[in-house]
């Protein structure tokens, strides 16, 4: 594979693990700063008082690698939270602390549905012959974007359905070379904060039972009716995010 031709998908998984990479080098400075104030260096205390940057620099992250409005806008949220934080630290505004608690409460409650809604989509990962990288195959899929991305082509003959989770990344399927065993098959996903697209062939009609929370679940298909139909049943929830299942 020539270089140009790779370049677009590793300009992809970048986007997708940006997130990723900044929390962990803000994770790695807060450490050394951390152990450099117990030594007693001043300066690190210093320092430490801006430690609302690292909330804006990560919610710029976000905001630069979700693909959908509901990423972007909790990317934007955390870079404002950051931004109002760092100015009260610094004392150049003054915000009532009072203010400040509908955050940690917003943030308990959606803990809550979490702990609720993702027990729903646990599992046991099965084997599968994933062949070259970008393919999957096997009867069964299980694919999960935690401030990532995961990007495939699917190309099993026997599909059976599979599950879904995205939490402030993508996932991106494209099961036009797959065909389903049987007449049906059922996808349960999840997506918070984050996106799911699904590309299936014209011969596969789709059924949502999906819930969208703050969030929105389409489907853009146009079966063709001549060919022999199979369908995909598509349960979950989008959680202030967005699921778009298309030709």
């Amino acid at each position: 594979m020539s270089l140009s031709a790779g370049t677009p998908v590793l300009k992809d998984s970048f986007r997708f693990r940006l997130p990723s990479l900044v929390l962990g080098l803000l994770a790695l400075a807060a450490g050394a700063l951390m152990l450099a104030e117990a030594d007693g260096d001043p300066e690190a205390a210093e320092v430490l008082r801006y430690w609302p940057a690292g909330l804006v620099l990560f919610g710029l992250s976000l905001f630069a690698s979700a693909r959908r409005a509901p990423g972007r806008g909790f990317g934007f949220v955390l870079m404002v939270a950051g931004v109002v934080i760092l100015l009260r630290a610094l004392e150049w505004i003054y915000v009532d602390p009072k203010v400040l608690w509908p955050i940690p409460l917003i943030a308990f409650g959606l803990l809550l549905v979490l702990r609720f809604v993702v027990p729903l989509f646990s599992f046991r990962r099965k084997p599968a012959d994933r062949g070259v990288p970008g393919k999957a195959g096997g009867t069964s899929l299980h694919s999960v974007a935690f401030l990532s991305g995961d990007e495939r082509r699917i190309n099993a003959r026997d599909f059976r359905g599979g599950k879904l989770l995205a939490v402030m990344g993508g996932v991106d399927l494209d099961f036009t070379e797959a065909d389903i065993e049987g007449d049906q098959a059922v996808l349960s996903l999840l997506a918070v904060m984050g996106g799911i697209d699904i590309k299936i062939p014209r011969n596969w009609e789709v059924v949502l039972h999906g819930v969208p929370i703050l969030g929105v679940i389409i489907d853009k298909t146009k079966p063709d009716r001549s060919a022999p139909t199979k369908k995909l049943v598509i349960k979950g929830l989008a959680l202030m995010g967005g699921v778009e299942v298309k030709n």
